[in-house]
């Protein structure tokens, strides 16, 4: 049995959450969707989780961060950690890669 988009996207933001408090405590968040993954924006950190294709997630989440005004941007991914840590480098906007 499968999981519906709905049911993912539930299963995604409930993830980043858990990960997001564990590390950073409560706080007032605000969820959105992200293909294959989750967000969460806090003032001017903001936390995008991809689940799904990791290694390709940099340019949609560096994009996402602009649109919303993120100033401290965390990309957590479940593989490639080290690969996607450094394309983020060559980058201006400074951003963290979590290996989750």
């Amino acid at each position: 049995m499968s999981l519906d988009a709905v049911q993912r996207a539930n299963l995604h933001q409930a993830a980043l959450r858990g990960l997001v408090k564990a590390r950073w405590g409560d706080g007032e968040r605000q969820s959105g969707t992200f293909p294959g993954g989750a967000t969460l924006r806090e003032g001017t950190r903001g936390w995008v989780l991809a689940s799904d294709e990791p290694d390709r997630v940099l340019g949609r989440a560096l994009a996402w961060a602009r649109q919303g005004g993120v100033e401290d941007l965390h990309v957590i991914v479940p593989e490639a950690a080290g690969a996607v840590a450094r394309r983020a480098e060559a980058f201006v906007r400074p951003t963290t890669v979590w290996w989750a």
